[in-house]
């Protein structure tokens, strides 16, 4: 009878002892999950646009998915792109003038998840209260600053100078990250910004700023602006971690129709005060991955010369699966 209870055990501790093996490179909510990593590093940039990210996060969607997310910083689509390509992330948040960009390159990329479709008053470009600019076309030979050369944001500015009679091009970009944006127009060290919310709310109540152009009308109305990135390798490696990530995030863009609940999260993910969030302008936070809605964007880039070729948009969307 001993023998028995001996020998139980004994394979109740192999038991165990196979089961801790196996979800030693993941937690037990990803073995029990089935998923195949259970720990990502998502690059991130703290914007408005991204707001539903930390909604994910305060909301335990991730971890209900199985999903553990280290958050790194990133300050624009190229520094997303090059990061992915060079394993810094697992999945990062670009705009998709980046993306679109790294693909023609060779950058072996995949769309997750949509993330953020701009509209009129989330992006502007601004000028000092006393500045000599008083309209788009004053714009011409001026110094503008940008998150990033030749991203969405760039791609934006050139149709909306055009849509003023500026030919595309005849404006000088300068480089500097949001957080540094306002400083920079304040000290004279550009002529206007490109800001997205909340530093066009943030530039507005600090120095005055007001805006000369309106870079989401006419033909960029209602425009993609950024999404969910990872590289063909990840989703390839880890599928259902993959579909993890986008049940998470799919929740958590719907969640974000209710305007309060992005405001809940804007003070800790773009580090601003209440008051501030209570005032920003919000897009459109998309549930889904529409490819005719996206391929405007490389199609818009093509037009002006950022692509060389066609970039078929429905090849390198991820599609979810349940």
């Amino acid at each position: 009878m001993r023998l028995r209870q001996v020998s139980r055990v004994a394979a109740v501790g192999t038991l165990l002892a196979a089961l801790l093996t196996a979800c030693s490179g993941g937690s037990l909510d990803a073995a029990r999950g089935g998923l195949e990593k259970s720990r990502i590093k998502v690059g991130m940039l703290p914007v408005t646009d991204s707001a539903p990210y930390r909604i994910a996060i305060e909301k335990d969607l991730f971890k209900e998915q199985g999903l553990t997310v280290e958050t790194l910083p990133v300050t624009g689509g190229a520094q997303a792109t090059e990061g992915l390509v060079a394993g810094d992330y697992d999945v990062a948040f670009s705009d998709y003038g980046s993306f679109f960009t790294a693909i023609e390159k060779g950058s072996p990329l995949r769309i997750l998840a949509d993330g953020y479709e701009g509209r009129t008053g989330t992006m502007q470009i601004l000028v000092k209260g006393d500045s000599p600019i008083k309209r788009p076309s004053d714009l011409a030979g001026k110094k503008i600053a940008l998150n990033g050369t030749r991203n969405i944001l760039q791609l934006l500015t050139e149709q909306a100078l055009v849509n003023h009679g500026v030919r595309a091009g005849n404006a000088k970009y300068v480089e500097i990250p949001f957080p540094d944006m306002i400083a920079a127009l304040e000290q004279g060290r550009v002529d206007a910004i490109f800001a997205v919310e909340p530093f066009v709310s943030q530039a507005k109540k600090q120095v005055g700023a007001r805006p000369v152009l309106e870079p989401l009308s006419g033909p960029t109305a209602s425009f993609p602006i950024a999404g969910y990135i990872t590289t063909t390798d990840f989703v390839k490696k880890y599928p259902k971690t993959a579909a993890a990530f986008q049940r998470a995030m799919r929740e958590a863009q719907e969640m974000a129709e209710d305007r309060k609940t992005v405001e809940e999260v804007l003070p800790a993910h773009a580090k601003i005060p209440p008051e501030t969030a209570a005032l920003v302008t919000l897009g459109t936070y998309p549930t889904t991955l529409n490819p005719d809605r996206l391929q405007r964007v490389p199609n818009l880039m093509q037009q002006f010369g950022y692509l060389k070729k066609h970039i078929d948009v429905p090849t390198l969307i991820q599609a979810p699966s349940n």
